[in-house]
């Protein structure tokens, strides 16, 4: 066999592996579906639960979209700091989140008291009446995104969904005590999602 060919076929070999070798592993069945902002008890309580979300009413907060877990757009995205602050990262299982049907509800009034922050212009049961009625949805089966504040956009995760137990959407948390600590750490773009209504 041709010395120059053995040769260049070697080096091409070694080049393949060395190149793999450096390359990042990439969990390709997962997807980010958003981050958020909580105190260092929710997060313990998360990494307690098998570093998945898990939503109580108790810690539950506004509930401008319906009860559930609350995530934005980008990283850091709720204006919530401190010593106490943890920033998260939710992922799930690509294929099972794509099933999923998510609405968006555009109607926001501006609050006269803080102006960058937005109120949804519904009551809870006009949200479930609208998944219901205009889509056909079961409420507590379907993900809702608006606004938030000015460029930040929000997803709610349903508490049916958050707290469900043994099921195929594997939710995941990655906790750090850092913006930069989380990974992965990358703009969400929810438009994506072939959101009904928008």
């Amino acid at each position: 066999m041709n010395f120059k060919l053995l040769s260049g076929l070697f080096s091409a070999f070694v080049c393949f592996f060395a190149l793999a070798d450096a390359a990042p592993a990439v969990n390709t069945g997962r997807i980010v579906v958003g981050y958020r902002v909580v105190d260092v008890d929710e997060a313990n309580a998360w990494k307690d639960n098998g570093n998945r979300p898990l939503w109580s009413f108790k810690k539950s907060g506004s509930i401008q979209l319906g009860a559930g877990t609350y995530l934005t757009d980008i990283n850091g995205g709720w204006p919530v700091g401190g010593s106490r602050s943890r920033y998260c990262v939710v992922t799930a299982n690509a294929g099972e989140f794509g099933k999923l049907k998510k609405v968006w509800f555009p109607n926001m009034l501006t609050s006269k008291e803080n102006p960058d922050m937005n109120e949804l212009a519904y009551s809870q049961c006009d949200l479930d009446r609208n998944i219901y009625d205009t889509y056909g949805l079961q409420p507590r089966e379907t993900l809702r995104v608006s606004d938030v504040l000015q460029d930040v956009k929000q997803v709610l995760l349903p508490a049916e969904i958050v707290n469900a137990t043994n099921s195929a959407l594997d939710l995941q948390s990655m906790c750090s005590d850092t913006i930069k600590g989380v990974q992965p750490n990358v703009p969400v773009n929810f438009d994506d999602w072939g959101l009904l209504g928008k």
